[in-house]
């Protein structure tokens, strides 16, 4: 979805040639109709160029559906309004008089259909264009007498080229404005409009991912958050009006969104109240952070017009540190692992908030931690009930699904399976697992694009659901391509996750032509490979810029017939 050169050429692949086999080209075929009314002659010799046009448009269809190159499918179809403009001059030349042949003046409508249908970017589609008129326009100019040319430019090469190099860029433009609303999508979903920062969905969401992963790695279980509110958020409503208030809320939140890393989660949990989650940290090391940014807002006054508002913070600190023991390994596979997760996070919550009141009747502008919190192994029938709730806020992310397909109330969540998430989570996640392996060296998590062929779309992502954690990230690029992010794997084991998700599919489908393809990297950022220049602080367009790299590398990959798994090493790629 980040790569808006691959968002066209999906639109061109599973719409353009909808219309373009069933109904442009056998339109083109039908044509030689018109031959045979006008130069019997030679309408049977028309006829076999008109054909040639398959060959070359089948192969376009295929090069769009194989996905061979970046460039290659602008390419195919160059070459092949090139060999329409060729064939319609050659036409129009072949009986008689040029200017006069419907068969010159009809490039100006193959060349609408071919913009209209074939919707490149406008650079592309001036080239698409330039290729269809240069044909006839290079024939009139050596065969047209001058005094007869001028007439033929204008109409040829002047008027409907101009038009359509104006509807060219319209549509490009029109276009790119959908691209970009359809990526804000889940920004507006999950951002709070006053403040910039997550609403309780994603970082509830965020948080069981966390806590699936850290359980999933075993041994040391670090993970802390931070509650924060505004001290007498109320009085400065009553004395300096909403307006004021909003603006506090805004300066605050600016603050702490400058104050976290990138895979740091920062949440308006209330009204003044905002939530923190720092994964991989202790709470000596959140204390650290909390407490800097504390003392930034108390330094830091807020000028609202002519007043100059002062704040202070009043902060409670949890975190879970635990070792996580082999027996746990049963607990992550029984069913109702997912409650034993949402029970964990609301108390480290709980933790984190009961810290915060006690810094409150501390005398406020303070940080308090709170006591560690127990390690939650099962969950009682009664308890479940009351958390199930909670499962539409991380069990599958409702955008990631068309319209009438899942039912969003608490009790159907509780029996889904799947965990699809949405294109820009999954991209969201990518980079913040770069940036954590920038930070961390030990950090390794795997990325992956799974090609699936000839499937059922919904058992497809059924099986998948079942097949991975809630630590992984699973998502649907489409209806036969899926992206996913892996903890902790090497090449050894993409290839065992290959060759489980082919078994599981055949088992289900019963079916042994199950066609899967597998293209992975590793998600390490080397700083080596970037040029870097006066120790520049990296920023979260140089991890993003990166991710759309490799994505594009592994959605591109053309595999070879007998191979299923394809690493790519970004390492031994620089060395090439």
């Amino acid at each position: 979805m980040f790569d808006y050169d691959d968002e066209v050429r999906t639109q061109i692949s599973n719409s353009v040639f909808r219309i373009a086999f069933p109904v442009l080209l056998p339109l083109y075929l039908l044509f030689n109709i018109v031959d045979w009314t006008i130069a019997p002659e030679y309408a049977l010799g028309f006829l076999v160029l008109r054909f040639s046009v398959i060959f070359v448009a089948l192969f376009c269809y295929i090069d769009l559906r194989m996905g061979w190159s970046r460039s290659w499918y602008p390419v195919t179809i160059w070459v092949l309004s090139v060999l329409v403009s060729i064939q319609l001059t050659y036409m129009g030349f072949r009986i008689g008089d040029p200017l006069e042949s419907h068969y010159i003046f009809s490039v100006n409508l193959v060349a609408g259909v071919f913009l209209f249908f074939f919707t490149l970017r406008f650079r592309q589609n001036m080239i698409m264009l330039l290729a269809l008129y240069l044909p006839p326009v290079i024939a009139i100019l050596l065969f047209v007498p001058w005094d007869r040319l001028m007439c033929s430019l204008s109409v040829i090469s002047g008027g409907m080229f101009i038009i359509y190099a104006i509807a060219a860029k319209s549509m490009d433009s029109l276009r790119y404005k959908a691209f970009q609303q359809k990526t804000n999508l889940f920004f507006m979903a999950t951002t709070d409009v006053l403040s910039g920062l997550k609403l309780r969905r994603y970082f509830f969401n965020r948080f069981i991912q966390e806590l699936s992963l850290r359980f999933r790695q075993g041994q040391n279980c670090n993970l802390s958050i931070a509650v924060l509110d505004i001290d007498d958020f109320k009085k400065i409503n009553d004395q300096y009006g909403h307006e004021a208030g909003d603006a506090l809320i805004r300066h605050v939140a600016d603050i702490l969104k400058s104050s976290i890393r990138v895979y740091d989660t920062a949440c308006r949990f209330g009204g003044e109240e905002f939530i923190v989650l720092f994964p991989d940290t202790s709470p000596e090391e959140a204390r650290v952070v909390v407490e800097r940014l504390r003392q930034t807002v108390l330094n830091l006054p807020l000028k609202a017009g002519r007043h100059t508002i002062h704040t202070t913070l009043s902060i409670g600190i949890a975190a879970m540190q635990h070792q996580i023991s082999g027996d746990f390994e049963k607990v992550q596979r029984d069913k109702n692992y997912r409650f034993v997760l949402v029970q964990q996070m609301l108390e480290i919550i709980k933790g984190a908030d009961d810290a915060m009141y006690k810094s409150k009747q501390d005398g406020k502008n303070c940080v308090t931690a709170g006591a560690p919190v127990r390690l939650v192994t099962q969950v009682d029938d009664k308890a479940m009930e009351s958390l199930k709730s909670y499962l539409v806020y991380f069990d599958q992310d409702m955008f990631s699904f068309p319209s009438g397909e899942m039912d969003v109330t608490a009790s159907a969540v509780s029996l889904r399976d799947a965990n699809l998430y949405t294109e820009e989570f999954f991209f969201r996640r990518a980079v913040e697992s770069m940036y954590r392996s920038y930070r961390d060296p030990e950090w390794e998590e795997v990325m992956a694009v799974f090609h699936v062929e000839s499937c059922d779309s919904q058992t497809v992502r059924r099986e998948l659901g079942l097949l991975f954690r809630l630590s992984d990230t699973l998502c649907a690029f489409g209806q036969d391509r899926f992206g996913l992010i892996f903890f902790g794997l090497c090449l050894e084991d993409v290839n065992k996750i290959e060759e489980r998700i082919r078994k599981r599919l055949t088992e289900v489908l019963k079916t042994e032509d199950v066609k899967t393809r597998f293209a992975a990297t590793s998600l390490k950022f080397d700083a080596s490979e970037m040029p870097v220049k006066d120790q520049r602080f990296l920023t979260y367009r140089d991890f993003s810029d990166r991710v759309v790299e490799l994505l594009a590398v592994l959605k591109r990959h053309h595999f070879s017939r007998n191979e299923h798994v394809y690493y790519y090493s970004p390492a031994r790629a620089s060395k090439k």
